[in-house]
C-alpha cells in the first residue's frame, strides 16, 4: 500500500503493509518540498507533478524493491464540506432480515440530494441507524422491521481543486486508486473505540488548514477544515522579524515555542544575512510571542466552532492535537489552557512496527499513516464493496452490465471512492469475488429503474 499526501508545505509519500499485529511495518518513505501549491490548492500542475516524483523516488530510495503504480491519495483541503442528511426506505416485508444490499441502496439515495455544481461528492458516511424510527447503536445488518433509516455525512470537495490535484498525480506517471477525507483518516488512525466512545476531537494542524474531526457515542459528528495552519505561523515570524520566508520557518521548527512565558528573556540567536546584508540578533523571547499569538488565533478557530455545535461539554476523552503545527514546544500547555479540556499529542509510534524508517515517523506523517491503516483494515473485508455512484443507477440495466464485464466500476467507500481515469480502465482486482454480490445488486437497480421510470409516466 502507497499513501500519498500532497500539503501546502511537503509531499509525503509512505509504502507499507499491515502486519498480523494490526501494525504498520514502514517499507519506504519520501518527501519533498511542496511546489505550485498555495492555501491547499494546486496552481502550477507541473510544479506539483515534480514534487511528487521527489516524493515518490525518494521513497524508492528506501526500498529498492518497492514498484509503485498505484497510491492512495488524502483530500483535505479548506475546499472541504460536510453536508448532513436524513435518508429511509419502506421495506416490502418487514420480517425479512435487513440485507448489506439493502444499506447499500439507502446510501446510494443520497446521491440525490442537492450539491452544488462546482462540488463533487467524495464520501458518504453513514451513522445513527434506525429501524422503525427507533436509533440504533450497532450496524442494523440481520435485523429486521418495516422502515431502514440513517443520518449521512455527505462530504464533498471543489471539483477543480481535485480534478487539479489527479492530473499531477497522473502526470507523475501514477494511478489513484482511491480518494480519502483526510481529517477522518487522521482521527481513524490515531484514536481507538473507547476514544469514539467517551467523545474527542482530533486537532490536525497542517501547513495552511487546520481540521477538526469530532467523535462521540462511537461514531463522527463532526468534520471540518478551517483555512489557517502552520504557514500562519511561519508568515507572521517573517513580516514581525523582517526575514526571509526559508529563515522564519528554521526559526519555527528549531526553536518555537508555543508559550513565551517559557523562554528565557535574554536568549538571541543569530540569523545570517542574505546578500551581503548583516547578521540579525533576534530575542528568541520576540519569537516565541509571535508564535504564541499566531497558535492563539488557530486555537481561537478550535473553541468557536466545539461552541458552535454546542459539544465540548460532550469530549470526555479530550482533544488530540497532531499535524506539522503540534511539533512546537510548549503547545499542549497551550492548548490546555485556551480550550479549559484535557489535551495529548497524538501518538502515531503504537500503531507502527518498529524499523529504522518508523523512527522518522512524526505527526506530520499522521494523515498517511492513518489512511494506510485504514485501507489496511478494510482491504478484505466484504464490507469494502460498497454502493454504486448515482449515474450508475440511473443508466440501463445492459449498460452497466456491459461494465461489469468490462470490470470498470466506480466504488464508492465508507470514507473515498475508487479512481478510473477516463481513457485507461483499471481492472478491479476483486471483481470476481464480488460477481454474485454485484448480480444481486443489478436487480435491485433494476427494480430502482423501472419505479422510476414508472415515476416519470405518471409524471
Amino acid at each position: 500500500m502507497i499513501g500519498l499526501d500532497i500539503g501546502t508545505s511537503h509531499v509525503i509519500a509512505i509504502a507499507a503493509i499491515l502486519n498480523e499485529k494490526g501494525k504498520l511495518e514502514i517499507l519506504g518513505y519520501g518527501r519533498a518540498e511542496s511546489f505550485g501549491i498555495e492555501n491547499g490548492v494546486v496552481l502550477n500542475i507541473d510544479q506539483c507533478m515534480h514534487s511528487i516524483e521527489i516524493a515518490i523516488d525518494n521513497c524508492k530510495a528506501a526500498n529498492a524493491e518497492l514498484d509503485i503504480n498505484d497510491v492512495y491519495l488524502c483530500i483535505g483541503d479548506n475546499h472541504i464540506k460536510a453536508i448532513h442528511t436524513r435518508g429511509e426506505r419502506l421495506r416490502k416485508n418487514a420480517e425479512e432480515e435487513i440485507t448489506p444490499m439493502e444499506i447499500e441502496m439507502l446510501v446510494n439515495e443520497q446521491y440525490k440530494a442537492f450539491i452544488p455544481e462546482h462540488e463533487q461528492v467524495i464520501s458518504i458516511i453513514p451513522y445513527h441507524f434506525t429501524i422503525n424510527n427507533k436509533v440504533l447503536s450497532f450496524d442494523p445488518v440481520g435485523m429486521s422491521g418495516a422502515k431502514l433509516g440513517a443520518n449521512f455525512h455527505i462530504i464533498t470537495a471543489d471539483k477543480n481543486a481535485v480534478r487539479n490535484i489527479e492530473r499531477s498525480v497522473n502526470k507523475a506517471g501514477l494511478n489513484i486508486r482511491q480518494h480519502f477525507v483526510k481529517p477522518i483518516v487522521v482521527a481513524e488512525g490515531l484514536i481507538d473505540d473507547e476514544d469514539k466512545e467517551a467523545g474527542v476531537a482530533v486537532v490536525d494542524i497542517g501547513g495552511s488548514t487546520t481540521g477538526i474531526t469530532v467523535f462521540h457515542d462511537g461514531v463522527l459528528k463532526h468534520v471540518n477544515v478551517v483555512p489557517i495552519g502552520g504557514n500562519n505561523i511561519t508568515n507572521d515570524i517573517r513580516l514581525g522579524l523582517g526575514l526571509l520566508r526559508s529563515q522564519a520557518e528554521q526559526l519555527k521548527v528549531i526553536y518555537g515555542m508555543a508559550v513565551s512565558t517559557h523562554t528565557d528573556p535574554h536568549a538571541t540567536i543569530t540569523v545570517p544575512g542574505s546578500r551581503g546584508m548583516q547578521a540579525k540578533e533576534i530575542l528568541l523571547k520576540s519569537l516565541a510571542v509571535i508564535i504564541e499569538e499566531a497558535m492563539q488565533e488557530i486555537l481561537d478557530y478550535v473553541v468557536c466552532y466545539l461552541k458552535q455545535k454546542n459539544i465540548a461539554h460532550l469530549l470526555n476523552a479530550g482533544i488530540i492535537l497532531t499535524g506539522g503545527g503540534s511539533q512546537l514546544k510548549n503547545i499542549k500547555s497551550l492548548a490546555e489552557q485556551m480550550t479549559g479540556m484535557s489535551v495529548r499529542l497524538a501518538n502515531i509510534n503504537e500503531n507502527l512496527e518498529e524499523n529504522e524508517l518508523s523512527k522518522v515517523m512524526n505527526n506530520s506523517c499522521s494523515a498517511c499513516l492513518g489512511l494506510l491503516l485504514h485501507v489496511g483494515r478494510n482491504l478484505n473485508k466484504p464490507a469494502d464493496m460498497v454502493p454504486l455512484a448515482e449515474e450508475l443507477v440511473d443508466k440501463k440495466l445492459e449498460a452497466i452490465l456491459a461494465q461489469a464485464n468490462n470490470k470498470e466500476e466506480a466504488i464508492v467507500g465508507t470514507v473515498g471512492f475508487t479512481i478510473n481515469d477516463e481513457g485507461s480502465p483499471r481492472k478491479n482486482k476483486r471483481i470476481n469475488r464480488f460477481m454474485d454480490i454485484l448480480k444481486e445488486k443489478f436487480m435491485g437497480l433494476f427494480e430502482e429503474v423501472e419505479e422510476e421510470k414508472a415515476m416519470r409516466n405518471k409524471l
